[in-house]
């Protein structure tokens, strides 16, 4: 997903429980939970009052640690994670050999290797954008494109507290036999700026370019 045009994820460029979430809101709900037998919350309503709490966490987090496989490239996140997208497009797929692939957003500044930058191998797209990968292992890390002045990093090369996705993007490009039935939002190509202003509201806390939610300003 491209970090070089339209599309957004390092290279091209979630939510039921947020769905949820703001639906009781918009209905001015009160925000009770379920409760199973004897008046006791239900182990459903327990487990997703436990993954909102986490997710809120990993939000809000300022530190991000991560690296590859072997060990080879180490590097470092000091901010929140910004949008956090299962990207569809064919380059993706392509690069990943997989059906998708999930990246968090970040500014550029605040990724630092821990180890040295020049360990890092690279891969210049037609495009601008620059991956970042392990000469050893092939473990895909980063992604930055300079025009967009926007990183993303590979969420499956993060130490620890995996994000959870907000939405799929892309999806005009998915392999055909894949059905996507997680009740995440689907978006054929990048968010408009109204649309990732929604997803924000159910992350708050979270990066974002301004530049994504209001081109015009």
């Amino acid at each position: 997903m491209g970090l070089s045009g339209r599309r957004s994820c390092g290279d091209c460029r979630g939510v039921t429980r947020h769905r949820a979430r703001c639906s009781l809101r918009s209905r001015g709900g009160s925000g009770l939970q379920a409760t199973g037998p004897g008046g006791l919350p239900s182990p459903r309503s327990s487990a997703l009052a436990a993954e909102r709490r986490f997710v809120g966490r990993q939000e809000r987090r300022l530190e991000f640690t991560g690296g590859c496989r072997c060990g080879h490239l180490r590097y470092r996140v000091t901010a929140s994670l910004g949008p956090v997208a299962n990207c569809h497009c064919a380059f993706c797929r392509r690069v990943h050999g997989a059906a998708f692939t999930t990246v968090a957003f970040i500014s550029p500044d605040t990724f630092a290797w821990l180890t040295p930058a020049e360990s890092a191998s690279r891969y210049r797209t037609p495009l601008g954008a620059v991956r970042h990968f392990c000469g050893r292992c092939a473990s895909p890390i980063f992604n930055f494109s300079a025009p967009l002045e926007l990183g993303a990093v590979i969420t499956q090369s993060l130490d620890t507290g995996q994000p959870a996705p907000w939405a799929h993007v892309n999806t005009e490009s998915k392999v055909p036999w894949l059905t996507i039935a997680d009740g995440l939002p689907q978006f054929p190509t990048w968010p408009s700026p109204d649309q990732l202003r929604e997803l924000l509201r159910a992350h708050p806390g979270a990066w974002v370019p301004q530049r994504l939610v209001e081109p015009d300003a």
